[in-house]
């Protein structure tokens, strides 16, 4: 699937910055997220969950994630105390938007595999959605399909 992932990226982007897909170099980061070494001015963040994929592209840095709407609720570790008491009596599709949030966000910077789950704090204020951690301030957008539900973090300026 990331093999796959990554040629759908290459063609994605070579689509939307009008060169070839040989043309397109995908990189890593030094905490090994996919990056965009050419062309120059874009930014990528993928997500799967099998069969499911999601590829996020834009001129600003962005992080997304996907998870199938009847996946198991994240553990009580993975939330913050003060998240925890939000959640008590919370759905668990309502917990996993939370977790959708904090995977977007850790992402958004380059460190999902780096940043323990409760150091992200997330806030929901009506539709707006917003978390926070030592490395920023990100806003959240989220999709519903029929299966799965998505997020993209962009950073707050």
């Amino acid at each position: 699937m990331r093999a796959t992932r990554r040629k759908l990226t290459k063609f994605l982007l070579s689509g939307l910055a009008g060169l070839h897909p040989q043309q397109v170099l995908l990189d890593r980061s030094e905490t090994g997220a996919i990056k965009v070494a050419t062309p120059a001015g874009w930014h990528v963040s993928l997500a799967g969950q099998w069969p499911f994929c999601l590829i996020g592209v834009s001129h600003r840095p962005l992080g997304v994630d996907i998870e199938p709407r009847d996946v198991a609720a994240p553990p009580d570790s993975a939330f913050t105390s003060r998240e925890y008491a939000e959640l008590s009596n919370a759905s668990d599709s309502e917990r996993l938007k939370r977790w959708l949030m904090k995977e977007a966000h850790a992402k958004l910077y380059g460190n999902a595999a780096q940043v323990a789950p409760d150091s992200i704090e997330t806030f929901m204020d009506g539709d707006r959605a917003t978390a926070r951690s030592t490395s920023g301030w990100s806003e959240i957008a989220f999709h519903h399909g029929d299966q799965v539900v998505c997020a993209v973090a962009q950073e707050i300026y």
